[in-house]
This record gives C-alpha cells, structure tokens and sequence, in this order.
C-alpha cells in the first residue's frame, strides 16, 4: 500500500531553518527531519509524543494539499525534484502569505510503500530528543497561534480591500460586521452578494 497523503512544515527554530515532513499510510507515519533524522511510527505513538503531533496539525493546516506532491525539473542539472506547496516562516515567527514549493526529496513520498514495522523506541527516543531540542525557544503552540494570527490578518485585509472598494455600500459594510461577529459563511456571501 502507498502512502494517503503527505505534509510538511519549514520552521525558523533555534538550529536554523527546520524541514519536518509527515508522510501518513493507513497504520504507520514516517516522520523525517531535517532530511537526515528519520523514524517509523503508529498514528498512537504519534498522538503520545505532544510536540510531535502538534507539528503534525500545524503541517496539515500550512500544506495546501497533502494529495498533490509537485514534480519539478531543475534547470541547472536536469534533476527532478518533489515538492509541496506551503505557507512557509520567512523569518522567526512570520508565516508567509502565499503558498510556496518546498522540496521535500529526490522521490514522490506518496509513492513510497508502507513499512512493515515499527522503528524502534531506542532510535525514536533519539529523534524526539534531537525534535525538542530545536523547539527552545519557540513551541509548537507558539507557532500554531502565529499561523492562525497571519491567517487571520490575510482574511481581514481582503476585508478591507471589499470595504474600500464598497464603501458606501451599505449592503456590504453589514455583512462584514456580521461575519467579524459570525465567521466565515457571511465572508461567502459577500463574495456571493458582489458577483450578482
């Protein structure tokens, strides 16, 4: 069986830029870190390490489809790389606000077949040891509620820009104090409203 879907996150941490990538099969995950640090684990390991599986939500929500892994051909040596499209920290603490590809290997990771087994506890206690050690300073907690903070200023911008162009409208100037009260599905019929 091949893999369902595939995820990654690219963080400023304390070491530097940090590549984590989540590849899911239906009972295993293989994790990879920094392209080196790798491990095999259920989806129950996975829930019991806490900063782990937090970096796994925070993966799914930056990658714009874990089902679709980009083939790209260099230009420089005719290789083929594989990346996915995500919102990326340009700089500590800052996600970006457009989706950008990041390499992710040199094969498609959802061609990959499942494992066979579990990696073992010695070497998983390894990876977690060296996986918290990046997160001195900022957690994974941290970075959720920044990337929500940046989402969240992307959708008031757009917002505004509706406001200014409509601004004596005042059709529009309600939907929009309804959806800052009420979320998202006033934000659609606004969209709805404009393309009448």
């Amino acid at each position: 069986m091949t893999a369902e879907i595939s995820s990654c996150v690219y963080l400023y941490l304390r070491t530097g830029l940090n590549l984590i990538v989540f590849t899911k099969f239906d009972n295993y995950f293989i994790v990879k870190h920094d392209r080196k640090n790798i491990i095999t684990i259920t989806p129950e390991t996975l829930v019991s390490i806490p900063n782990l599986f937090k970096i796994y939500i925070l993966s799914l929500l930056v990658t714009e489809n874990t089902r679709n892994v980009v083939k790209i051909k260099t230009k420089n040596f005719n290789n083929i790389r594989y990346t996915l499209l995500i919102k990326y920290q340009n700089e500590p603490m800052i996600f970006n606000d457009t989706y950008k590809n990041i390499f992710v290997g040199k094969r498609n990771p959802l061609n990959k077949l499942e494992p066979k087994r579990e990696t073992s506890s010695k070497k998983i206690n390894k990876f977690i040891k060296k996986f918290n050690s990046t997160f001195e300073f900022n957690s994974p907690d941290s970075l959720i509620e920044k990337f929500i903070e940046s989402e969240i200023k992307i959708e008031q911008n757009e917002i505004n820009k509706i406001l200014l162009k409509h601004y004596n409208n005042n059709t529009i100037s309600l939907l929009t104090g309804i959806k800052k009260k009420f979320g998202r599905d006033i934000y659609d019929k606004i969209k709805e409203y404009l393309s009448n």
